[in-house]
């Protein structure tokens, strides 16, 4: 039952982005005692969703989840853009920090060092493509241990 509530709130947000062409990055319910917490992270396509944008959503989820009456009990609702810390780990997730540096720590082998840092320049099904120390390099997705926004 709660999963399947869990689920319906999940489809109000994912319905709620359709017109302003947000995506939904993590949807997380942390439910401890009669204390429920949601967290949401959303952004545009290519990045750049603002403070008022996350507000405004944060209404709008709100109402909704209100009119629809799947909690029965008080929550906390925050909605944010992924960070700088947000680990990128889907193709959708690099779409969003094109042409920005990113720091990519891989998983050894003989082709490719452990680490880069570099400006994403093209993102394909199977990997992504870089330029760092003026250089193209290619990184298979399944050779990324870990990646995020380098500043």
């Amino acid at each position: 039952m709660i999963r399947e509530i869990d689920e319906q709130l999940e489809a109000l947000v994912h319905n709620l982005l359709q017109e302003p062409e947000l995506e939904m990055f993590d949807f997380k319910i942390n439910r401890h005692k009669k204390n429920i917490s949601i967290r949401i992270l959303v952004d545009r396509p290519c990045g750049g969703i603002t403070i008022e944008q996350c507000a405004d959503l944060n209404k709008l989820v709100q109402e909704t989840f209100d009119a629809s009456g799947l909690l029965k009990v008080p929550y906390s609702l925050e909605i944010s853009s992924p960070g700088a810390d947000y680990r990128l780990k889907t193709r959708k997730d690099f779409l969003r920090v094109l042409h920005r540096d990113i720091r990519f720590i891989l998983i050894p082998s003989d082709v490719l060092k452990g680490e880069y840092i570099g400006i994403l320049k093209h993102v394909n099904d199977d990997h992504v493509l870089i330029e760092s120390k003026g250089k193209e390099i290619r990184i298979p997705f399944d050779k990324i241990q870990k990646a995020q926004e380098y500043f």
